[in-house]
């Protein structure tokens, strides 16, 4: 039985994987890009997508109530690479603010 899965940050380094793996086995997936162009990288991996700022939480809450998933997963990281004169710690600081 396919279950509805909605993943925020699917568009991400991590998340892209994943959904493609849950679409893979059956699942109806959902996942949140910040753009965009990762919405349309993830509606080509025959996902379906919406552009949402995940720090907006009405608009967040929005998205999931529209879904209506079974299961929500948490991808959000802060990994995309655009960092290059970060320090490390600068990288976790801003991966690690998704969660708090």
């Amino acid at each position: 039985m396919a279950t509805k899965v909605f993943v925020s940050g699917a568009s991400g380094v991590i998340g892209r994987s994943l959904v493609r793996l849950l679409h893979d086995a059956g699942h109806t997936v959902t996942g949140t890009s910040q753009t965009a162009e990762g919405r349309d990288k993830l509606e080509a991996l025959g996902v379906g997508a919406v552009v949402v700022d995940v720090f907006d939480a009405d608009a967040l809450k929005e998205a999931v109530w529209t879904a209506s998933p079974d299961v929500l997963i948490h991808q959000l990281t802060d990994l995309s690479g655009d960092h290059d004169s970060a320090s490390p710690e600068e990288n976790r600081n801003a991966t690690r603010a998704f969660v708090e």
